[in-house]
């Protein structure tokens, strides 16, 4: 996915991982994101590692991404 900055700078982002769907029916999934971007403002993305979690909500979906490195 393409996203655009307040700002206007554009980051691209594709990310790896897994869905998991308990008993409980409540979906989350967990991600490993990567950022791409030629911004000089947001360039330091393109040299992090990060985690990502995520679950549904209603007519939506809500992530949580972390830096590790």
């Amino acid at each position: 996915v393409t996203l655009q900055t307040d700002d206007e700078e554009l980051i691209y982002l594709w990310h790896r991982g897994l869905t998991f769907t308990p008993e409980s029916g409540d979906t989350y999934w967990r991600t490993t994101p990567v950022f791409e971007t030629a911004s000089k403002k947001y360039g330091w993305l393109n040299r992090i590692i990060a985690v990502g979690v995520g679950r549904s909500i209603p007519g939506k979906s809500a992530y949580r991404v972390f830096e590790i490195l």
